[in-house]
């Protein structure tokens, strides 16, 4: 079904929440939070179960994370966090080529990066 795999939403709300805790908007983040539990109150269907476990986890997540004052270190996820992966590769391969180091080596470190950042 469609609302099965559909939890754009409350990643694009816990992205937002790490984005504010890495960047000191300390005001401005909790109210991602307060949404993405309202968002979950909402969710009361059977069909949204997959949705309303995954929004849960995610808030498990950001509780626990302030629990331990770790805020700051949560990582984005799904799609936002690949793209920062994959923006930073690039840039790292621009400068790299800027630096005119052997096209081996940069390969060489490229791959290395892309195995760190789990890219295939």
């Amino acid at each position: 079904m469609k609302y099965e795999k559909n939890n754009a939403f409350a990643d694009w709300l816990y992205n937002r929440y790490v984005e504010g805790m890495q960047n000191g908007e300390y005001h401005r983040a909790p109210l991602y939070t307060l949404v993405l539990r309202q968002y979950i109150s909402a969710l009361n269907r059977t069909r949204h179960t997959i949705q309303k476990r995954h929004a849960e986890s995610l808030l498990q997540r950001i509780t626990d994370a302030n629990a331990e004052n770790a805020a700051h270190r949560l990582k984005k996820t799904a799609a936002e966090a690949l793209k920062e992966k994959l923006d930073r590769l690039h840039r790292d391969e621009r400068i790299l080529r800027m630096a005119q180091i052997p096209e081996e080596d940069v390969q060489a470190m490229l791959t290395i990066k892309m195995n760190k950042y789990a890219i295939h």
